[in-house]
């Protein structure tokens, strides 16, 4: 009996949920799609780009477009080659041109999962992207079309997963192909009139949907793509049937950013600068790092999804690896760069790749020594700028010392103006508007809630509400990030969320979780729950701040005064009732100012420590004293204008408790009398204080 030999049965479909599923396992949140989509998609367009030194004319554009009851997402790009390559129209010739190995059969591959054979110098070359298209599909199907640079052909072909569970496709070209493209589109979709390609997803997943409608999309690619934009002005546009947005790079990559320090180092072999520390036998000068911008942002928050160094390769990110534990100091959290490799290198480090483009195997080389690499520069910037932990808790502890002096002085005055309840029932009461009125952009997190009567939380209870409400008032939309944290009383952070969306006009939007359990990972001592909301565009209106109309641009803080305190496993300390923060900001008109937190009734006295003339106060580690009396000298300042507030306010003067002087000014409305007074108490406090 002759040998039957027989084809491997495959099902085409489990292959492709493999394969989505190793992208959920490195990109590791709930919209990995979103980000694998993009990220492949953008990739495939810029690797076809015909100026490969700049990227000339080049862009590439996303979609949504309803079509009767199917919502079709388009990826289009233009200033690129076109799917090239041999014509074929039986399945021998389709194996033939792959077997030939040809890097110019762009077609032929682009139709055929495992077969990319995309040059050196391109991104990817494991064909993944094809099966992220259509995995992104409902429907399992795609089309694509293509007006190609090689012949002005014009090209379509239908791909999907049929009922044998087998990747087919079929292809038509020029007249027929436009034909298709109307009875896909319904006429909505018109055929490219410049040479480019077009990949039509039938049916995006929800949470694709979602996150282009929500800003996530536009997020991913801007710190995944952000060289090529930085670098060549990269056109990259996303339309989601409203909002036309084109993505610009981080601020946070800008050449020039305030109260940063920024080190570039030189162009070095990557081997021989690393033989300087430790014996390595192999001397192969061609790999080298092209550059390293390691950059020290103390005063700003970093957002999470670029903290660390980011190794880019292609002009695109492929992984960030964290500063932190590339040198294990407190201050390293606040470090973040980027890498850039020469040629040599980079093909080198793709044997080191990931097959999905977001990681490396740091065991092997050169990858291995690349990481030691990092952690020598990082190491080095860090002694320089002196990052260690005992620098960084004798700063904190200082300013705790000077806010607790001029808590503890300023105690007599407050009672003094009657800011306290008149009821002696030792509950502070709001004497004044002290609140910033309703910004019409702002965050709430009145749901916040601790486990027991006091601010104590012991192990294994849970804060429930541990969340905010994003609200936008506004008639438009906005790009927004919003971080939702806990931070000890030595500057520790512990992300809750971090989230970047369009927060859309009337809708409230919730960062956060539930309910937040305390476990035992928690030191013992005083912490915080905190939020803030970021502007992340240009708008062309002013915008209310607290007190202030003023013109945001990106980076802008919109809102940053949730700051609900909690002591885990101890019991909290005894608090006047007011208290001094610190808190840094870019906004020139803010110094110091107050605001009052209803959760506890405690009034805040805010000091800007990124006001030039606080830093040298709050940069002085060996003494408080300095600090100490500029926080009485404008805490004195801040009281009588509450206590001027108020009393304007209830417009009742008849108390005998009120200070006579004050009521007389008020009373005869002689308001050019109000400052000479105010100084004048100044003058007296600060004379006391100093003579002891």
């Amino acid at each position: 009996m002759s040998e039957v030999k027989f084809i491997q049965a495959t099902n085409k479909e489990r292959d492709m949920q493999a394969i989505l599923d190793s992208y959920a396992s490195v990109i590791k949140h709930p919209l990995y799609m979103a980000e694998a989509l993009q990220k492949d998609a953008v990739q495939n367009a810029w690797d076809a780009r015909i100026d490969k030194n700049r990227g000339e004319k080049w862009k590439c554009q996303f979609d949504l477009i309803n079509v009767g009851k199917n919502i079709l997402l388009t990826i289009t790009d233009e200033g690129t080659k076109g799917l090239i390559g041999t014509k074929f129209d039986t399945q021998d010739e389709l194996m033939s041109i792959l077997r030939n190995e040809n890097n110019d059969e762009d077609l032929a591959t682009f139709c055929s999962s495992n077969w990319s054979r995309k040059s050196g110098k391109d991104g990817g070359n494991r064909g993944r992207g094809k099966v992220v298209f259509l995995g992104s599909s409902k429907d399992q199907k795609i089309y694509f079309d293509s007006y190609r640079s090689s012949d002005n052909k014009y090209v379509m072909v239908e791909l999907y997963i049929s009922e044998n569970k087998e990747i087919e496709y079929g292809m038509v070209w020029d007249k027929e192909a436009k034909i298709k493209l109307a009875e896909v589109g319904a006429n909505k979709l018109l055929p490219l009139e410049k040479h480019g390609t077009r990949i039509i997803i039938l049916n995006p997943d929800n949470k694709i949907v979602d996150a282009i409608k929500h800003g996530q999309f536009l997020s991913y690619i801007s710190n995944t793509w952000w060289e090529i934009i930085k670098k060549y002005g990269a056109e990259i546009v996303i339309n989601d049937g409203i909002i036309k947005k084109q993505v610009s790079f981080p601020i946070w990559y800008a050449e020039n950013l305030e109260d940063i320090k920024i080190n570039n180092i030189e162009v070095k072999n990557l081997r021989e600068d690393i033989s300087r520390n430790e014996s390595i036998s192999s001397k192969d000068t061609s790999l080298k790092v092209k550059s390293i911008v390691l950059r020290y942002c103390p005063d700003r928050d970093i957002p999470l999804s670029l903290k660390g160094i980011a190794i880019q390769r292609g002009g695109m990110t492929i992984e960030r690896c964290k500063t932190e534990e590339l040198v294990k100091e407190q201050g390293m959290s606040n470090v973040y760069g980027w890498v850039e490799l020469n040629e040599e290198l980079s093909q080198k480090m793709k044997e080191c790749e990931g097959p999905e483009h977001c990681d490396f195997i740091w065991s092997k080389n050169p990858a291995c020594h690349l990481n030691k690499y990092l952690k020598i520069k990082s190491r080095g910037f860090a002694k320089d700028l002196e990052l260690i932990e005992d620098e960084y808790v004798k700063k904190n502890k200082i300013q705790k010392q000077a806010s607790q002096k001029a808590t503890k002085f300023l105690m007599p005055l407050f009672k003094k103006l009657n800011l306290i309840t008149r009821g002696g029932n030792n509950k502070k009461t709001r004497t004044g508007d002290t609140r910033q009125h309703n910004e019409k952009l702002r965050l709430s997190a009145v749901d916040f809630k601790l486990p027991n009567e006091t601010l104590r939380v012991d192990y294994d209870q849970e804060i429930n509400g541990a969340y905010v409400v994003a609200i936008n008032e506004y008639n438009r939309d906005f790009f927004v990030q919003v971080k939702v944290w806990i931070e000890s009383e030595n500057g520790r952070e512990i992300i809750i969320e971090e989230k970047e969306f369009n927060l859309s006009n009337k809708k409230e939007i919730k960062i956060g979780c539930d309910a937040f359990l305390i476990s035992k990972d928690f030191e013992k001592g005083n912490y915080n729950f905190k939020a803030r909301m970021l502007l992340l565009e240009d708008v062309d209106i002013n915008l209310q701040i607290g007190k202030n109309t003023v013109k945001a641009e990106k980076s802008t803080i919109l809102y940053d005064r949730i700051n609900k305190k909690f002591c885990v496993e101890v019991d909290p300390p005894e608090t006047g009732p007011f208290d001094f923060q610190p808190h840094p900001s870019d906004d020139k008109n803010l110094l110091v100012w107050s605001d009052y937190n209803e959760v506890d009734n405690t009034l805040i006295f805010y000091y800007n420590t990124s006001h030039p003339k606080l830093i040298p106060l709050v940069e002085n580690k060996e003494d408080s004293e300095p600090l100490s009396e500029y926080l009485i000298s404008q805490g004195v300042m801040l009281m009588y204008q509450i206590k001027i507030d108020s009393m304007l306010a209830e417009d009742d003067l008849s108390s005998k408790e009120e200070d006579e002087e004050l009521k007389q000014i008020i009373t005869s409305k002689s308001l050019e009398k109000i400052f000479p007074y105010l100084l004048q108490k100044q003058s007296e406090l600060l004379w006391d204080y100093l003579s002891k």
